[in-house]
């Protein structure tokens, strides 16, 4: 019974592996960014420091990111820190870059 058990478990598990990777081939997550003054379409992996993302509503978003503009801005961040509803977000500058900038 142990060695049928372990052995249909590694064999669902190789499945659902697979399965994964044939999904994750399919998805690319694309994202607008401004780079070089122009606006281009690239894979979300291929952000780079500089690049300025564009993001509009449902936009995943690609990084850590500095705002320069926001308007109505909330974001779900539940799996980072468990807040149960989205909070909004501006481009206000933060307590440390008050200080810095004096």
């Amino acid at each position: 019974m142990i060695l049928i058990s372990v052995g249909l478990d590694f064999f669902q598990e190789q499945k659902s592996e697979n399965a994964v990777e044939k999904l994750n081939a399919l998805v690319r997550t694309q994202v607008t960014v401004i780079r070089e003054g122009k606006k281009r379409e690239i894979d979300i992996s291929e952000i780079v420091p500089g690049d300025i993302v564009e993001l509009c509503a449902g936009s995943m978003i690609p990084a850590d990111l500095r705002l320069i503009t926001a308007k109505d801005l909330f974001v779900n961040q539940s799996s980072l820190t468990g807040e149960s509803f989205p909070v909004e977000k501006t481009s206000a500058k933060t307590h440390c870059e008050h200080r810095i900038a004096r």
